[in-house]
């Protein structure tokens, strides 16, 4: 009686073990998915929704386009409660424009090859705040800036820890959740983040980071809408700014 029980649970456990493996396997390989469908579009264009939780509850939105000629252009607008920072970062595929109003004057600096689809590699991981600014956070410090070249890092940092979890709708599209873990890099640390993908497109369309920013504990939901696929975009929107 003794050995059957003790046999039984051993299967159960085994069975456990292997169904848990089955669910990371799927969970990386809808995340391959999302990641293989971002990199094959031609041009990519969203609209940006999103908060951000340190202190404070902080609203952002923006947009983000993509081409695979190393161009993008994202602008975002946080609005705290007495204060509002605007973010840009342009590249016309030979020089970056970044400007950021709490850091005054926009800086100029060569784009590397590949930053467009490095960029889109963060914002799979962590969104335009939480990805690009904060995983991608070492891009705006200044020796980047007075550097007539500079390298990428081979790829961007590793996703891990991978679980499958519920499908939920956002904004009427069906989609998968899917949760990972991302150790420390460029200015943050810690990111326990879950990305809901469209099980049609096999596109984001939310995500949701919990992460270290600074020594403090931070939150952010973004939501990506109007998204548009292998649609032509204008040069002009590439353009960089005039100096000023």
């Amino acid at each position: 009686m003794g050995q059957r029980m003790t046999g039984t649970i051993v299967a159960m456990l085994f069975a456990a073990c292997v169904a848990r493996a089955n669910g990371q396997n799927e969970a990386e390989e809808k995340f391959k998915q999302m990641e293989e469908a971002i990199s094959a579009a031609e041009t990519l264009q969203f609209q940006i929704h999103g908060e951000v939780k340190l202190k404070k509850v902080v609203p952002y939105s923006g947009s983000a386009v993509f081409d695979n000629q190393n161009r993008f252009h994202i602008e975002l607008l946080e609005k705290a409660e007495y204060t509002e920072n605007e973010i840009k970062m342009i590249s016309d595929g030979k020089k970056q424009h970044f400007f950021q109003t709490l850091n005054g004057a926009a800086k100029v600096f060569p784009v590397p090859d590949a930053m467009g689809k490095f960029l889109l590699g963060l914002f799979a991981r962590g969104g335009a705040y939480a990805g690009a600014l904060c995983m991608g956070g070492f891009f705006l410090k200044e020796e980047y800036w007075s550097q007539e070249t500079w390298t990428l890092p081979e790829a961007p940092p590793e996703a891990k820890e991978f679980q499958l979890g519920a499908e939920e709708e956002v904004d009427g599209r069906a989609c998968q959740t899917v949760s990972f873990a991302i150790g420390a890099t460029g200015l943050s640390s810690d990111h326990k983040v879950t990305i809901w993908i469209d099980t049609e497109t096999n596109l984001p369309a939310k995500v949701h980071v919990k992460f270290s920013f600074w020594g403090q504990e931070a939150e952010t939901t973004e939501t990506w809408t109007e998204m548009k696929v292998d649609e032509e975009v204008e040069d002009a929107t590439f353009a960089l700014p005039a100096p000023k």
